[in-house]
């Protein structure tokens, strides 16, 4: 017991330091390894307490790049039939420090459709802070008198951080072999501006699902044999904008492979300069005992190519029992990766 927590704890530590480094867009390429973040109806999905740590630095060759981190714990109620979860997501982005900070709370409820189809309705709540430094950024008239450094801004900075409260909601239908679901963010439509206008978030309406192939199942008598080939995808769309990851995932025992495209090229419009093409995705993850490592390579395959280092992603995963041992063999847990 005091193992698991110590362990939990060190996750934790290592999420508060990766807050030093510079920002990024909010976004994880191993998004089955962020699950609470993807939807709340994936709080205690497989009946335990899972404790997870995520990091991404999108192209580290540009100035500023982003940086995004993410801590959750998420929990599953025996008595109750419930998942609650909580997370923290840290956003740093662009010479302006312009961030983001979320504290949230997940609560899912399990429900058996069939005797092999379960469902999972899902709601969080997060209350968000936006922050940004008006002092490292550079205006117009300080450009006219860049030969004379002591002259500043005639911009008077508003206010330097706003917070507000957002709620998000999804449903989740999942067997053996397959699983899909839909999330709605930003319920509230919050009002993200530091001028005291209207610049209201978009809802964000995210829709993912998959199907996975046994090759080996330790279940059928092949002993600790276990080798599978998964299919996944995710759409996203905001406002105007689209965007899908299409890929897949081999895993063998202990370790795990994947291989995604983000984009969608048949969306591309080059004569307005639009080309919906962002990048290649690889994957490589191992399994220890109740620890899990995982990290992504994203390879730009838009015009960033040259300049931006592509995107390296990393995520902890730790499983530990509080309590006894849950009695929920009979449902059967998501088949997607990254759990």
């Amino acid at each position: 017991m005091k193992k698991n927590i110590y362990i939990a704890v060190f996750i934790a530590i290592l999420y508060l330091f990766s807050n030093s480094a510079n920002s990024q867009v909010i976004q994880f390429s191993q998004y089955y390894s962020s699950p609470t973040i993807l939807g709340p109806s994936f709080a205690g999905l497989h009946y335990e307490t899972k404790a997870v740590m995520n990091y991404r630095n999108q192209w580290p060759g540009v100035s500023n790049s982003f940086v995004t981190s993410a801590f959750t714990v998420d929990h599953f109620f025996e008595n109750r039939n419930s998942g609650v979860g909580v997370s923290v997501l840290r956003d740093e982005a662009g010479a302006g420090n312009l961030s983001l900070t979320d504290f949230g709370v997940s609560y899912s409820y399990n429900l058996k459709a069939t005797r092999n189809i379960s469902v999972r309705p899902g709601i969080g709540f997060k209350y968000s802070k936006r922050g940004i430094d008006f002092y490292e950024l550079t205006f117009a008239d300080q450009l006219k008198n860049i030969d004379n450094p002591a002259v500043t801004t005639i911009e008077t900075p508003p206010e330097e951080g706003i917070g507000y409260f957002d709620a998000v909601a999804s449903f989740l239908v999942f067997s053996k072999n397959y699983w899909g679901g839909v999330t709605v963010d930003h319920l509230f439509k919050p009002n993200q501006t530091f001028f005291g206008e209207e610049a209201k978030i978009d809802m964000l309406i995210q829709a993912y699902g998959g199907y996975k192939i046994y090759l080996k199942d330790p279940r059928h008598g092949s002993k600790r044999k276990n080798e599978s080939l998964t299919f996944s995808f995710l759409y996203k769309m905001q406002g105007k904008f689209k965007q899908l990851d299409l890929g897949a995932y081999w895993q063998k025992n202990d370790l795990l492979t994947g291989l995604w495209y983000r984009g969608i090229p048949v969306l591309n419009n080059p004569e307005q300069g639009y080309r919906n093409n962002d990048a290649v995705i690889l994957m490589l993850g191992y399994n220890f005992y109740s620890l899990t490592l995982q990290y992504s390579y994203d390879i730009t395959v838009n015009s960033l190519m040259k300049s931006s280092a592509g995107s390296h992603e990393v995520a902890l995963i730790y499983n530990f029992k509080l309590g006894k041992r849950s009695k929920f063999k009979k449902y059967t847990p998501i088949p997607c990766p990254g759990f």
